[in-house]
């Protein structure tokens, strides 16, 4: 990961980690490998994002095979990724 970073030549510039699914080991890798970059801990950010879901994930978390519905009991159509969407 850290060699593409400096293929792409983005390795002196913002860099977004999940630090705390990191070891320290491999946060100081980075670190050390990239001492120009600035490096910042997304984790919270990350998990933040997660918590968002789209109406697809909604209806399939809870059982829904209506693509529209909300209801767990509808049973209406197929499974939303049968559909097409």
């Amino acid at each position: 990961m850290i060699d593409f970073l400096h293929e792409l030549g983005v390795a002196s510039r913002g860099l977004g980690l999940e630090l705390g699914y990191l070891s320290a080991q491999a946060a100081e890798k980075f670190r050390a490998r990239l001492p120009k970059a600035s490096i910042v801990d997304c984790s919270k950010f990350v998990a933040w994002i997660l918590v968002i879901e789209s109406d697809l994930e909604l209806s399939v978390t809870r059982g829904c095979r209506h693509r529209r519905c909300r209801n767990d009991a509808c049973g209406r159509g197929d499974m939303p990724w049968d559909s097409g969407i």
